[in-house]
């Protein structure tokens, strides 16, 4: 029974990820054509996180009342993923209208290796990180590169 959940919860996660990855995507695309024909990569950044910032306030209303209850030492956690939240989006902006969204994009797409190698620099308690996934995540580095290499 329990491994029937634990299993029923990896595939969700796995396909929340999947879906993650087509809103990113999409994400890629408009964000190329709007710093491209209509506004700066530093203003589409802002209009794109207010807007998602209302609408995560709006479905969590309820939640955020539970930040008083937050650890201090979790606001420096929070400030770091503020931080990086709005620092990837801005540099991604703007190689979008520097440079085409199919070099941009796989360029992008290295970010599981930067998050392989923060975890087992810092998770090393909570991830288990096997030969698998760094080969798995050494394939889609090769690959970025492949595909960047065969245009530049």
């Amino acid at each position: 029974m329990i491994q029937e959940e634990q299993r029923r919860t990896m595939t969700l996660g796995l396909t929340l990820g999947l879906v993650a990855a087509f809103a990113y995507g999409t994400t890629q695309f408009l964000a190329q054509k709007l710093v491209t024909e209509t506004a700066s990569p530093l203003v589409t950044v802002a209009f794109g996180l207010l807007f998602g910032t209302l609408l995560l306030g709006t479905i969590n209303h309820r939640r955020l009342l539970e930040i008083s209850k937050t650890p201090k030492k979790a606001w420096v956690y929070m400030t770091a993923v503020g931080v990086t939240s709005i620092g990837g989006p801005i540099l991604v902006f703007t190689a979008l209208s520097m440079s085409p969204l199919i070099l941009v994009s796989p360029l992008t797409a290295v970010n599981p290796l930067i998050a392989l190698i923060l975890s087992r620099l810092f998770l090393r308690s909570l991830e288990h990180i096997s030969v698998r996934i760094v080969g798995g995540a050494l394939m889609v580095v090769l690959g970025a590169i492949l595909v960047v290499a065969g245009r530049v």
